[in-house]
């Protein structure tokens, strides 16, 4: 697949995930290979056998079980909270489709799964335009925000995120690229709070020294 045509393709996904969703189910195993083509070349999606009911509990959801496919699931999953489970659990897993038809590889995948769940728990997948160079960086953008760890950092339902594919196919300004920056910023200053409080003090001294110069300017003019 070219990138336009995986786009495409998982656009169409989200919008059918979207609408399970606006029905009150969660797929909770979003992944290539329960996506089927039809003969008309339209994805459908495919097995809801682990589906999860927003509305009633269907007893597959208990805190300590680890249901879906390794490559494709959120944090959540693999941290064993089916409670935290919701529609941004499929959005990860969009995103991590996206990612795979762009890169030939899901972000996660080691010989080991229990080393893969670790890596989806506290790792940051490599940037989709790395993998691939001649991935757009709106592409990369918006895989990442799917694959944010951070749930409420990702689109935070399935239209979002088919909404936003659609304005990089219509070569219009993507949300990924301007909020994919302050996400970065944020986990940079929670990973290094020492260096941003001393970044900020030396900020801090500037403004003072500039505040100094101009009133010595004022009063000396």
């Amino acid at each position: 697949l070219s990138v336009r045509d995986a786009c495409q393709l998982v656009r169409d996904v989200a919008i059918a995930i979207d609408h399970a969703h606006q029905n009150g189910l969660v797929h909770r195993d979003v992944k290539p290979a329960n996506i089927l083509i039809d003969q008309a070349g339209r994805p459908r999606v495919t097995d809801f056998g682990l589906a999860k009911n927003l509305e009633k509990d269907d007893g597959l959801t208990s805190t300590g079980e680890i249901l879906g496919s390794i490559n494709y699931m959120a944090p959540e999953q693999a941290s064993a909270r089916g409670d935290l489970v919701d529609r941004m659990t499929d959005v990860y897993s969009l995103g991590a489709v996206l990612y795979y038809l762009c890169t030939g590889q899901p972000p996660f995948e080691t010989d080991n799964p229990v080393d893969t769940l670790l890596k989806i728990l506290d790792a940051q997948p490599v940037s989709a335009d790395r993998l691939n160079p001649e991935l757009d960086a709106e592409v990369a953008a918006i895989c990442m925000r799917c694959l944010e760890k951070e749930p409420k950092n990702r689109y935070l339902t399935a239209a979002e995120f088919a909404n936003e594919i659609d304005r990089y196919l219509k070569g219009e300004p993507v949300q990924a690229m301007r909020s994919g920056i302050m996400i970065r910023i944020r986990q940079w200053s929670r990973q290094e709070p020492g260096l941003v409080g001393h970044l900020v003090g030396l900020g801090l001294i500037e403004i003072t020294r500039g505040i100094d110069v101009f009133f010595e300017y004022f009063y000396s003019s």
